[in-house]
């Protein structure tokens, strides 16, 4: 029993949960782009690629390094302003910038309509395989960090890597990492904000707290999902610091600076171009999109695009006035803001309804996942996961962790209700927080190693006893 208590150093697992993500995900790799290639023939929309919301960063990126703003929006000329306030800008910035490496920066962007064909004509180019395998470069980067909080925050290595294998193995953030969105991306700076958050010593390393601040902040601008985390992040300062006060709120001001300052940024300059200073109008296309559509859903017993035909509807006849008023067609920022406001009026008629649509997506998360058997062990995982993270954090509790405690458990409630409103479940959604969850779940491992241990520790003495 020497071995498993001992002679596993940190940088052994490391190298294991590095050479086994790899592995993993280029056998996902080939076998996705063998697939895809085979069903070109058959079928229009290479999926595990390019996904519907993918054309979009590809036509800002496009419409960015040629000159005409930053738009998915092709008749830029009849729109005022053209601003694509929808998607963050990070990762539209890193395709341009491969576009223009790639020496491909005279794309004509009028080719990437309608959306199936442009998918097609993206997956064919060389720039979605570079994208593709960078976000696998952060994926396996995100394994590494899960598999280094694990063994340093359980003060067990082979807690680290088993969580880590299993992470590296978790189909549901290879897959979603596979297609060239910017999950991997929010995901990878998320989790390295949270381990540069832990290694500042509860602020004591005011060069750890700027740089956790300035990872969340390149989070936000990939998506907007981890906007709000800073809360979380700078009331676990404030109340667990044991620093004097005066530098406790020294080193929380210089977090909420460094975490705010690109999506600031970012904000302002939306109001220079637009005049409307709004970091992303996603959150309003979403109240009907989601929200409020899923409330109609579960009210009227409705289909999902019976409900979409009703609240699109009162949403066109919203626009056309907004038209009227204005003179002109609306923007995409106009729209989405009377998407909005529709979607906000059925909500606020209907509370019990969005909240009871809420609650069943959010406690049917965990089995979301692709079907078949590889469904099943998606689930199985997710579902072994979730408990682990439950126990974990009542181990937390008893051995009065309390800062660990709050600081995963207000990140995962946050994260696990962001992902929960679309009225069809999205299990790629769950790669937000699946991460924070293969963490916490570690001190439930680690436990369940020692007591694995003591058990084949009296095995091994009742033999040794029996042969003497």
């Amino acid at each position: 029993m020497k071995t498993l208590r001992g002679n596993l150093s940190l940088r052994t697992v490391l190298v294991v949960l590095a050479c086994a993500a790899i592995l993993l995900r280029a056998a996902y790799f080939a076998w996705a782009y063998h697939k895809t290639v085979a069903d070109l023939d058959v079928a229009s929309h290479p999926y595990l690629f390019v996904e519907q919301d993918s054309t979009s960063y590809f036509k800002i990126a496009l419409n960015l390094i040629q000159g005409r703003g930053y738009t998915d929006d092709v008749d830029l000329l009849r729109r005022n302003p053209g601003t694509m306030f929808r998607r963050a800008p990070l990762y539209s910035v890193l395709i341009g910038a491969v576009y223009y490496v790639l020496d491909r920066e005279d794309t004509d962007v009028s080719v990437l309509y309608p959306e199936n064909e442009a998918a097609r004509r993206i997956f064919e180019t060389p720039v979605a395989v570079v994208m593709t395998v960078f976000n696998h470069v952060l994926g396996v980067l995100t394994v590494l960090l899960v598999g280094y909080m694990v063994a340093v925050l359980s003060k067990s290595r082979w807690a680290g890597l088993i969580v880590g294998i299993a992470f590296a193995a978790n189909l549901v953030k290879v897959a979603t990492d596979n297609v060239t969105l910017p999950d991997a991306l929010v995901t990878f700076f998320a989790m390295l904000s949270l381990m540069l958050f832990l290694r500042s010593g509860a602020g004591r390393s005011s060069t750890n707290v700027a740089l956790s601040g300035v990872c969340l902040g390149l989070s936000v601008l990939s998506k907007p999902v981890t906007m709000y985390l800073w809360v979380i992040l700078g009331i676990s300062l404030l109340l667990f610091s044991e620093l004097r006060l005066g530098r406790r709120l020294l080193s929380v001001a210089l977090f909420i600076v460094a975490a705010n300052v690109f999506p600031s940024l970012w904000t302002i300059q939306n109001g220079l171009v637009s005049g409307v200073y709004k970091y992303s109008t996603q959150a309003d296309a979403l109240m009907l999109q989601h929200r409020a559509l899923g409330a109609l859903m579960e009210r009227d017993d409705l289909s999902l695009s019976a409900a979409n035909a009703v609240l699109e509807q009162d949403a066109g006849k919203l626009i056309a006035k907004v038209e009227r008023e204005l003179g002109r067609p609306a923007n995409q920022a106009e729209r989405d803001f009377a998407f909005g406001e529709v979607g906000l009026k059925f909500v606020m008629a209907n509370p019990s309804w969005y909240l009871r649509a809420h609650v069943k997506q959010l406690a049917s998360s965990p089995l979301w996942g692709p079907g078949g058997r590889t469904g099943l062990l998606v689930r199985v995982l997710s579902i072994t996961v979730v408990v682990l993270s439950a126990y974990s954090l009542y181990l937390l509790y008893r051995d009065k962790q309390y800062e660990i405690m709050y600081l995963f458990g207000s990140i995962l409630f946050y994260l696990m209700n962001a992902a929960v409103p679309a009225p069809a479940p999205q299990w790629r959604y769950k790669a937000w927080w699946e991460p924070f969850a293969f963490v916490l779940s570690g001190f439930a491992v680690a436990r369940l190693v020692v007591l694995f241990m003591s058990g084949m520790d009296r095995l091994h003495w009742r033999c040794r006893r029996r042969l003497v």
